[in-house]
C-alpha cells in the first residue's frame, strides 16, 4: 500500500518485500484484509479493475477472493475469472498497480501467501 495510506480508495501497488505493516495482509473468510483491521482488498468488475483498500463488510463480492496453492492464483469471487495481475504487464517492477486480469497459468500472476496469525 504506497505511502502506508489508510484511505478508502488507496490503489495496490507491487513494492519489493519489506517487514512494514504496510505490506502484511491477513486472510479472512475469503477477504485481504489490511493493517490487522476493518480494511480490506476490494476490486471492481472487469479487466484491469485496480485493487483498493475498502471497508471490510462481508457481504461484498468484490471484497472475496480465492488463493490457489498449486498455482499462485489469486482469483477474484467478484468475476470468478480474473486474478489479481499488474498493469504494466510488460514491465513489472517498484509502483506496477495491482488489477484484475483473465487468468492465466503461465507464471506471470503467481502470489505466494506466507501463513500469519489469524486476523480478526
Amino acid at each position: 500500500i504506497p505511502a502506508a495510506s489508510k484511505e478508502i480508495g488507496a490503489r495496490i501497488q507491487l513494492y519489493g518485500c519489506g517487514d512494514v505493516p504496510n505490506q502484511r495482509f491477513g486472510v479472512t473468510g475469503g477477504q485481504l484484509k489490511a493493517y490487522k483491521s476493518l480494511l480490506c482488498l476490494a476490486t471492481a468488475t472487469g479487466n484491469n479493475a485496480e485493487i483498493q483498500l475498502a471497508k471490510c463488510d462481508r457481504i461484498s463480492a468484490a471484497q472475496r477472493f480465492t488463493y490457489d496453492a498449486t498455482s499462485g492464483l489469486i482469483k477474484t469471487g467478484a468475476t470468478g475469472n480474473m486474478c489479481l495481475g499488474f498493469l504494466p504487464q510488460e514491465q513489472v517492477k517498484d509502483g506496477s498497480v495491482v488489477v484484475t486480469v483473465p487468468c492465466v497459468s503461465d507464471g506471470s500472476q503467481k502470489w505466494v501467501l506466507e501463513p500469519m496469525p489469524i486476523v480478526k
